[in-house]
């Protein structure tokens, strides 16, 4: 069927039951995370993050990704988590970019350099063997 953006919908959602496993992440550690960058990107070309409101205060908004997933049995870690935006969360979730051997430099799937950077904080370092764990 053609998309028609005239088209009209009626009624609501339906609304299903399910049930769902997760790994239960450490959230002091990404709270201390997003803190240290305050919200704001890792990426140095990015630096996003946006204020929003969340109980009557006002935010920054970020996401912290584990570089090496969770579901492969990695450590729930600082040494395994880096603080992005939504866009570089998703890039990184996707395997659509990798941080090179250097720790520095943003590669694609094909190992080439794509012109973008990652900056940690002093107290933060990504432990090699998640970056190894990446780049197979």
């Amino acid at each position: 069927k053609k998309f028609n953006p005239d088209e009209k919908v009626i009624g609501k959602a339906k609304r299903s039951k399910s049930e769902v496993f997760r790994y239960v992440r450490n959230q002091g550690k990404v709270k201390r995370l997003k803190n240290l960058y305050h919200n704001k990107c890792q990426i140095v070309e990015c630096g996003f993050t946006f204020e929003h409101n969340i109980h009557s205060k006002k935010e920054f908004y970020s996401e912290v990704h584990h570089y090496n997933p969770l579901k492969k049995q990695s450590d729930d870690d600082f040494g395994n988590m880096i603080v992005l935006c939504p866009n570089h969360h998703a890039e990184f979730d996707y395997s659509t970019k990798f941080i090179h051997r250097d720790g520095i430099s943003i590669i694609n799937q094909s190992g080439n350099d794509i012109g973008e950077t990652i900056k940690f904080h002093k107290l933060h370092t990504l432990d090699m063997k998640n970056i190894e764990s990446q780049l197979g």
